[in-house]
C-alpha cells in the first residue's frame, strides 16, 4: 500500500538525518548547533518557515483538532500557507507517536521541518517519488468521486483504501468522513492545485539530478 511505503521512506529519512545530526554533535557540539538538520514542534517550525530556512515538512495526519484562535487548526493553516507559498513540500505521514520514534524521542511529535537533507538525497528523492504518485492518485479519486456526486459516469478507479495526496499520504489518516474535517485539511485540500506546481519542479529537478549522475558514471 503506498501510504505505508510513504511512511516507511519518511521514517528512513528522518533516521538518517538524525544519525547525521547527532555524529556532527559527538565532533563537535557548537557546529551542531548552528548546523541543525531539523527543528521539532508547530512554533518552531513555524518560526524558521518564516525565516525560509526550511526545504521540507513532515506533518503527522493525526495532529489533536484545537479550533480556537491560535490554536492547533490555525497554525496548521499557516504553515500549509508559507509552504505553498515557498513552494516547500509538506508531507502528511506517520502518527505522532510514529513521528516521535523515527526522531528517537520518547514523546509525540506532530510536526518536523527538515533544514538540510544533503546526505540523504536518496531517501529525500524517493519520498518525493512516491508522493507524487500518490498526488495524482488521490487527485483521480477526486475527480471521480466529483463525477459521481454530478451523476456523470467517468473512468473508475479500482476498490482501494483511499489514497491521499502526496503531501499528505499517511496510513493513519482515516478516509473521508461524515462530520466536519479539521480546518488544515480544508485548507489543504484549497491548496491541492497549487502544491501540484511545487511537485512538478521537484520532479524535474529529481529528473535533471538523475540525468547528471548517470552522465558522471559514463
Amino acid at each position: 500500500m503506498l501510504s505505508k511505503e510513504v511512511d516507511a521512506c519518511v521514517t528512513d529519512l528522518l533516521k538518517e538525518l538524525v544519525r547525521f545530526q547527532d555524529r556532527m554533535y559527538q565532533k563537535d557540539p557548537v557546529k551542531a548547533k548552528t548546523k541543525r538538520r531539523l527543528v521539532l514542534g508547530l512554533r518552531e517550525v513555524l518560526k524558521h518557515l518564516k525565516l525560509r530556512k526550511l526545504k521540507c515538512i513532515i506533518i503527522s495526519p493525526n495532529c489533536e483538532k484545537i479550533q480556537s484562535k491560535g490554536g492547533l487548526d490555525d497554525t496548521l493553516h499557516t504553515i500549509i500557507h508559507y509552504a505553498c507559498e515557498q513552494n516547500i513540500p509538506f508531507v502528511f505521514a506517520l502518527n505522532r507517536k510514529a513521528l516521535g520514534r523515527s526522531l528517537n524521542k520518547a514523546v509525540p511529535v506532530s510536526v518536523v521541518g527538515i533544514f538540510s537533507y544533503d546526505g540523504a538525497q536518496d531517501q529525500f528523492h524517493k519520498m518525493v517519488e512516491l508522493t507524487m504518485v500518490a498526488r495524482q492518485a488521490y487527485k483521480t479519486m477526486l475527480e471521480n468521486m466529483q463525477q459521481d456526486l454530478a451523476g456523470g459516469a467517468g473512468p473508475q478507479i479500482p476498490p482501494s483504501p483511499p489514497t491521499q495526496d502526496p503531501s499528505c499520504s499517511s496510513v493513519d489518516d482515516p478516509p473521508a468522513s461524515t462530520g466536519k474535517e479539521p480546518h488544515y485539511i480544508e485548507i489543504w485540500r484549497k491548496h491541492l492545485e497549487t502544491y501540484s506546481r511545487c511537485a512538478l519542479e521537484l520532479e524535474e529537478s529529481l529528473e535533471a539530478s538523475t540525468s547528471q549522475m548517470m552522465n558522471l558514471n559514463l
